[in-house]
């Protein structure tokens, strides 16, 4: 009986070549797959590119008003959600390239709300009066970029007494 078969060693250096050209397979798809979903993903590294100017940012207290300032660095966004939270509660808006708001106004008292371009940025004034939120205490803002609303990317915590700064 001369039976002629694959001695170990070489059924063993045939399974790990099998297992590695599976894995190579597998990594290729998933490393495709992760590729393409990072680059559809605006929101990376937009930490601080869309800012609040805590300078400029302040609660004046007679007129019921909040004053703050939106800067954006080198990016081109869609719009910005802006939050604001007080004593009673919070209210969340979102400031798109142009728009009329009743509360929002521009720092000039213009009810045509632009959202400020690359490189530039733009003072508004909130009227708090019917938000029922109260004395507010923080605001923060988070751009929308290509429709996807990314982490927040600045915020104060503590807004100043505008009567105090002057």
């Amino acid at each position: 009986m001369k039976k002629r078969g694959l001695s170990e060693v070489v059924s063993t250096i045939i399974l790990i070549v099998l297992v590695v050209i599976a894995a190579s397979v597998v990594w290729a798809v998933v490393n495709k797959m992760i590729k393409e979903q990072t680059k559809s993903s605006n929101c990376l590294d937009v930490f601080e590119k869309v800012y609040l100017d805590n300078l400029y940012t302040c609660y004046n207290d007679t007129n019921n008003n909040l004053i703050f300032f939106i800067g954006i660095k080198d990016l081109d966004v869609d719009s910005v959600l802006v939050s604001v939270s007080g004593d009673s509660g919070y209210k969340s808006f979102e400031i798109p390239e142009k728009s009329a708001f009743t509360n929002l106004k521009m720092i000039d008292g213009s009810t045509n709300v632009e959202l400020p371009g690359k490189n530039a940025g733009f003072s508004y004034k909130l009227d708090l009066g019917g938000l029922n939120i109260g004395k507010p205490y923080s605001i923060e803002v988070a751009p929308i970029i290509g429709g996807k609303q990314c982490e927040v990317s600045s915020s104060i915590k503590g807004i100043d007494n505008c009567q105090l700064l002057v």
